[in-house]
């Protein structure tokens, strides 16, 4: 777990998501917190094969009861999917917003738009589900 510091904007939720993003080398989710101005990742549980572009719209569907059950000290701020193959990362932040962040490097392979849509839905549903 590793803090960054911002306050809770949307800015502030891409800063982080692509803080996270550049420092991980396989597919991972994370849960994004604020508390007193620092937003800090928790890293969920998943098998990163299971975060396979074609594959993970049904994972993060599964992943909602896990997704409640994750320690957050202060606000839930975002969920973040990290695929560093594509250097892509998408996030959902409170607010209803998705994110797509480009990381630097040599583009992978983009994800087609079934996809970011299942990706997009599945983050989002895993914000609503835990926000209520």
């Amino acid at each position: 777990m590793t803090a960054t510091p911002h306050s809770r904007t949307a800015d502030a939720v891409v800063r982080a998501a692509g803080y996270y993003g550049a420092r991980s080398v396989l597919p991972t989710v994370y849960a994004l917190e604020i508390d007193n101005g620092i937003i800090t990742g928790h890293r969920l549980p998943v098998a990163p094969d299971r975060l396979a572009a074609d594959a993970i719209g049904d994972t993060l569907a599964e992943m909602i009861p896990a997704a409640r059950r994750v320690p957050v000290d202060g606000d839930l701020a975002a969920y973040v999917v990290i695929l560093p193959a594509q250097r892509i990362v998408l996030a959902a932040d409170g607010t209803g917003a998705v994110h797509h962040i480009e990381l630097q490097g040599a583009p992978g392979e983009t994800p087609n738009r079934d996809q970011w849509r299942a990706i997009s839905d599945g983050l989002t549903a895993m914000i609503n589900a835990t926000m209520r």
